[in-house]
């Protein structure tokens, strides 16, 4: 019988839907990447404030002299380049000597921004460029800044502090934590505090090249337009630190930054609390009545000493006559350095893509694991108390003796020829004496037939009969066809039964609205860790579902290792279908289908061999469940329904 397997289409219709789909959703997919990808890494301008030319607009007269930072760092590498001027924010910038004066400007844009003052001269003669701290600020104003949040266990209470104090800071935050914590970035803006940029993913600008280094920044500060509508105008440097010489290795940085226009600022104050977990102990800085930029964490580690510390530095601070502001207030412009925005659709595109990367996944799998933690549980508490009843409920009665039926052991086998004298001599020791055994060699490639020939030779109760290599499926109907029993029993040919068993799943035939009987199957192989926990799943798993099945009268499936069939209801079936990898599933629910009770007897028992490997094991178990799929979705119209 030749059937189309389930899922598969004859025609060909739905695998041209199913090209046609793919096509139209690969053709907006592509489109859609080359609209918008060029829009992710296009520059968002900053703010109209520009980290070369502080207090003022820039002058596009000035046309731009380098275009790119790796260039300008090249430049710089190895000739200790000099640091002039004092300030927490920090700028590269270009020195021409004129013969009268130094001036200095932005290597890229080339706009003007000073001079070199008398002091200084002799320091940056015979270079090209200079690092120059500036920002430098009078009065009791203290910025606290906070690095690499936002984070999900130290962030809120770290702004729960702030909030207490009435202290607002500034918060460089990374992009992929923004993603993942959007709403404690957007409790910062909330509450008042400022959001800089800190890359996206804390890398090391110094390892990476141009494009690279863009792209940490812009992303970062895309992720930042889309989570909280405003654009940060500051830029810190991961792992950069405050020195001569730290500063001289974070060039690349800072131009790329510079180039952006980004401010990049630095700190006058660092607290060292990442050293506070490791013996290092606290202290609170001379508050001598200068403006102070001060260097915190709120992530990338256990930052709950860093909380204590805050307890004691804003009281402390506030009690020398300070005041907390921050960054964007402390050097405050016309517009703001930090404006309101409305965030467009490459904002909004790498945000959702960054969270399809860095947050669905784990979110999916937390809510899947949930998910199937508790369906297991209910599923379990369900199955125990319905198999329990009906254990308890169920009292096997002994065969009639008027009840004496012919069966047929059907034993298909393919490249079998190992195992196969062994299964059929277990069958020979039954204590049911009107029955035969009709193997059906499958067009085995092996010994199989020469086996099962002399095995027929030597057992009256044997025959063996030869057949093209078709499936298991066509081996048990050819064999169904040559029987000559009312009843049909299929046995796996490396499956060895009791000699009660064949006794026990026949008796319960007396009853003419029974069409099968499922029996208990066990493995007989356990030894290996991968055995043994297929035994335990055999008894625990299989055998307690078909019991809890078999209370509501809805088995599902009569295993074809250890099952019985009343001939008449196997053939109005349909017989064994070739449509599902699970035939003895499908054949179970046809069976319901056309009237017949499915029972389960748990004294019938046979052994069978478990794959010892996992190969085997893994498409055993990927044909039991598509195979089931297909089944279940063939008779879906059977659904809930009760009979």
């Amino acid at each position: 019988m030749n059937e189309t397997p389930v899922f598969q289409s004859n025609t060909g219709r739905r695998w041209k839907l199913i090209k046609i789909s793919a096509f139209i959703i690969t053709a907006v997919v592509v489109g859609f990447s080359f609209y918008i990808v060029p829009r992710i890494f296009t520059v968002q301008p900053v703010s109209a404030f520009h980290a070369t030319q502080p207090f003022s607009q820039i002058n596009a007269n000035h046309p731009p002299t380098e275009s790119s930072a790796g260039s300008v760092a090249t430049q710089m590498a190895g000739r200790n380049t000099p640091v002039i001027g004092k300030g927490p924010l920090i700028r590269i910038l270009r020195v021409t000597d004129t013969g009268k004066e130094k001036i200095t400007s932005d290597p890229f844009t080339g706009a003007r921004v000073g001079t070199i003052n008398a002091g200084d001269s002799s320091k940056v003669r015979g270079y090209t460029y200079v690092i120059e701290r500036y920002g430098y600020t009078t009065g009791k104003h203290i910025a606290l800044t906070f690095d690499d949040g936002p984070d999900p266990v130290y962030s809120a209470p770290i702004l729960d502090v702030l909030s207490q104090y009435g202290a607002p800071s500034t918060f460089f935050v990374v992009g992929t934590n923004v993603v993942k914590y959007p709403d404690i970035a957007k409790r910062m803006v909330n509450e008042g505090h400022a959001l800089s940029n800190h890359t996206y993913d804390h890398k090391d600008p110094e390892t990476l090249n141009d494009f690279a280094r863009a792209t940490e920044i812009n992303m970062s500060q895309r992720t930042i337009r889309a989570a909280t509508q405003t654009n940060p105008a500051f830029f810190r440097v991961p792992y950069g630190g405050n020195t001569d010489q730290t500063l001289r290795e974070s060039a690349k940085g800072i131009l790329t930054s510079q180039q952006l226009g980004y401010i990049m600022a630095s700190y006058d104050y660092d607290t060292n609390d990442w050293q506070f977990n490791s013996g290092f102990k606290p202290e609170l800085p001379d508050f001598d009545g200068q403006d102070m930029v001060v260097l915190l964490h709120d992530a990338g580690g256990d930052r709950q000493h860093t909380v204590e510390y805050l307890k004691k530095f804003i009281p402390a601070a506030k009690a020398k006559g300070y005041t907390f502001t921050t960054l964007n207030h402390l050097y405050a412009q016309t517009p703001s350095l930090v404006p309101t925005v409305t965030a467009n659709l490459a904002d909004h595109t790498t945000l959702a893509a960054s969270q399809a990367l860095f947050v669905w996944p784990k979110n999916l799998i937390g809510y899947l694991f949930i998910l199937t933690a508790w369906s297991m549980f209910v599923a379990l508490v369900v199955n125990v108390t319905l198999a329990t009843i009906q254990v308890k409920r169920t009292q096997y009665k002994r065969r009639a003796n008027h009840y004496n039926p012919k069966v047929t052991i059907i034993v298909p086998a393919y490249n079998e020829a190992r195992v196969l004298a062994g299964g059929v001599r277990s069958l020979l020791k039954s204590h049911y004496k009107n029955y035969e055994i009709l193997i059906v060699d499958d067009g085995s490639t092996d010994d199989t037939w020469a086996v099962a020939k002399q095995l027929a030779k030597r057992y009256k109760r044997v025959r063996a009969i030869h057949q093209k290599n078709g499936s298991k499926a066509s081996a048990i109907n050819n064999g169904v066809k040559k029987s000559k029993g009312e009843i049909i029993i299929g046995v796996d040919a490396d499956t060895v039964f009791l000699p009660q068993t064949v006794t026990r799943l026949i008796r319960h035939f007396v009853d003419p609205t029974v069409g099968a009987v499922a029996g208990s199957v066990k493995v007989g192989n356990a030894g290996s860790f991968l055995t043994t926990w297929q035994a335990l799943e055999y008894i625990v798993s299989i055998n307690l579902e078909r019991n809890a099945q078999a209370l509501l009268g809805a088995i599902v499936i009569v295993p074809g290792a250890c099952g019985a069939w009343r001939k008449e209801a196997l053939l109005r079936a349909g017989g064994y279908s070739r449509a599902t990898l699970a035939e003895d599933c499908d054949l179970t629910l046809s069976v319901h289908r056309v009237g017949y009770k499915v029972l389960q007897d748990n004294s019938a028992v046979a052994y069978t061999e478990a794959p010892e490997a996992i190969e085997p094991f893994i498409k055993q178990r990927f044909r039991w469940m598509f195979g089931s799929i297909q089944a279940l979705w063939k008779h879906r119209d059977m659904m809930l329904k009760y009979r």
